[in-house]
This record gives structure tokens, sequence and C-alpha cells, in this order.
């Protein structure tokens, strides 16, 4: 089984396919612009050598013929004596250049939507964006400060949408919500889960989210004051202690925008607070691959889950001397959703844990101060 798991991952350049690797790591993360790969293998010298993988080549990682990453080497390790050589091969999706690159001029974009400057900001790495959501209405103005990356001003501008960009897994990136599509399999801690862990922070929680802005002035604002210093306020009841924060508005936008604006990252900080992970043996269960921003049916007794629908944000898959395994990481699944989206799941969610005894529909309320 060792030797069938090694020849799944196909490391592919230039036509030719690399396979035999000993260890693999593959993160695949709503949280980041690109997946990442780390892989290695260790050979005896053949009589001619293949050629060499070169750091800035194209490259496609493959699962079982499966394409999950498509994008650049980064960089290559050799190290060797006179019987063996060791190659360790790390790289990410294309969109890894949008994380390293400044935008270059223009810096200034108008009456155009997310997804078409998201589009504009991308074209010059060749770098696809597609949308699954709602975008929202185009920006009356949209400006890259000088310096600024690619993918810090595209994340900026999704943000202001309530959007979430995150590779495509082929090369592109995709403007979505969260929790779209269901987990290949539920799991159950004992049955399908080999063994589990749980964080649960609040750093980077706080009582109240101040979302301050401006906003340029028009013959549609009778108020100066409101026109030149928008701002909005939600608050956290889970935060007991007096515990504000301030969020500088990203670009142009009224007091409405703001507040939604504020409700957006209370949910990314809720969401982000409370987060378990579960090792799940091999990197597929029916067939299909582990996947991040997918939901998931949770039972843990530890955790009080009682097949809880959670959402997956990373994935990180693993090829090691403990074998093959899928670290599958869930957050509640309301995470990333700004208040008002979900009250019909909300409202659900409630009825479910009455009807268990339960006293909250957050399923880990255990976590939260009481």
């Amino acid at each position: 089984m060792a030797d069938l798991s090694t020849s799944r991952v196909a490391l592919s350049i230039d036509g030719m396919d690399w396979y035999g690797w000993k260890s693999v790591q593959i993160t695949l993360s709503m949280e980041q612009a690109s997946g990442t790969f780390d892989l290695s293998l260790t050979e005896r010298w053949a009589g001619s050598a293949r050629r060499p993988i070169g750091p800035g080549a194209a490259c496609r990682v493959s699962i079982d013929g499966e394409t999950v990453i498509r994008g650049w080497v980064d960089d290559v390790s050799v190290s060797y004596d006179a019987q063996n050589h060791e190659v360790k091969v790390t790289g990410r999706d294309a969109a890894g250049d949008l994380v390293d690159c400044a935008v270059l001029p223009p810096f200034e974009y108008r009456n155009l939507t997310l997804a078409e400057i998201a589009s504009r900001l991308a074209q010059p790495f060749s770098v696809s964006v597609s949308a699954e959501a709602d975008v929202g209405k185009p920006f009356d103005r949209f400006a890259v400060q000088p310096g600024e990356t690619a993918w810090e001003a595209i994340e900026r501008a999704a943000r202001m949408r309530s959007v979430l960009a995150m590779s495509d897994g082929s090369g592109g990136l995709v403007l979505t919500q969260h929790g779209t599509g269901e987990a290949p399999a539920e799991l159950v801690l004992g049955v399908n889960v080999l063994r589990a862990n749980g964080n649960f922070s609040f750093k980077e929680r706080f009582s109240e989210y101040r979302a301050l802005g401006q906003q340029e002035g028009s013959d549609a604002f009778g108020d100066a004051a409101e026109a030149a210093s928008p701002s909005a306020s939600v608050a956290d009841p889970a935060v007991k202690r007096h515990r504000p924060t301030i969020i500088q508005g990203e670009g142009q936008g009224d007091r409405a925008s703001l507040k939604k604006r504020a409700e957006w990252q209370k949910a990314v900080n809720a969401g982000r607070s409370k987060r378990a992970t579960y090792v799940a043996q091999d990197w597929r269960a029916n067939g299909k691959l582990w996947r991040p921003n997918k939901r998931v049916i949770v039972t843990d007794e530890y955790l009080n889950l009682d097949r809880e629908t959670l959402f997956i944000p990373r994935v990180v898959l693993n090829l090691s001397e403990a074998g093959t395994t899928a670290e599958i990481e869930v957050a509640p699944p309301d995470a990333y959703k700004p208040e008002g989206g979900g009250d019909k799941a909300k409202a659900g969610a409630a009825k479910k844990k009455a009807a268990k005894g339960g006293s909250s529909d957050d399923p880990f309320s255990l976590w939260d101060p009481s």
C-alpha cells in the first residue's frame, strides 16, 4: 500500500511526470490565494540522470490524475552523496504571483464590479478570475495604493463586498461565498477519524467592531458630515468585557456598506476563533478528494458535536512514514457569513439544538464565555 501511495501524486513539468515521492504535503485553503505543495524523493543514481527540475518551471500537481494545483515551482533543493540523491520541490498555484508582485498603473478604477477589477488586476499574471457568488454593485471608485500587491488589492475589494477570493485549483481565482457544496463523507470520531484536536481563542475577538470611512460628496447626501466621515458599529455579545476595535474602510463607502463591512469582520474573527482539525485516513472518501470550502457533518462526543453541519476552510494532504492522511480543519457554519444572511439556517439550527436539549445554535458554544 505504501508503494501504491507514492505513485498517486504526479508533478508534471514539460511533458514529464515525476512520481515516487516519499513525502508529500499539499495544502488547499480558502484563506490563502494559492494552494501549496512540498514534495521530496530519494533515489539512487540512474545510469543517465533525468532532466532536473528547475525553479520557476510551470507545473501541475495531480492526485490520481485529478489536478489540485497548477502553477509554478518556487524552490528546489538537492542533497546527495556517491550513491544517492534527495530532491525537495516546493511551489504554489499560479495565483501565488498575485501575492508576491506589485500592481502597476493604472491605480484607479471607476464604475467596475469586483469581478471586473479582480480580472484586470490578475490579467497581467495570466491568472483567470471567475465568480460563483453575487459580487455586488460596481464600485464608484476603487484606488490601488502604489506598492500594494495584486492579491492585497483584490482581497481588499472582496472584503468590501463580503466575498471570498480563493484559488480554484487550476491556476485561477474564484470569487465565492463560504460552504459551497458537500464534503465527500461525514467525519465521525472513532469511525473514520484517526485523531483530532481543537483550538479556541479569543485574542482576535472584540466586543465592538466600528468601521470608519469616507464618501465623496454628492447631491444625494443632505448631511455633509455623514458624507465626509460615515461610520457604523456592530457588537459581538459573546465578548463580555470592553474590547473595541476600529476598522478603517478600504475605500469609498456609506453607512450601510460600512455596517456590512463591520458585520463581515465580526463573522471572520468569530469563525477563526473556534477551529477543530480531524485527521482522516487517505486523501479521498467515497472516491472524492477532501477539499476546502465544503459543508461537512461532524460527530464528536468530546466537542459535543452530534451530526453538526460545519464547513471546511482548510485541508492538508500528507504522505509520510505515518501513511496517507488528510488533515481536515472545520469551523462554525456561519463563519465568514455577515449577520442577516443566514437567519433561516440559524433558526433551524436553534430548533434542532432545543430538540436535543441544547442551549445554543453555535456548535462550539462550550468554548464561548458564559
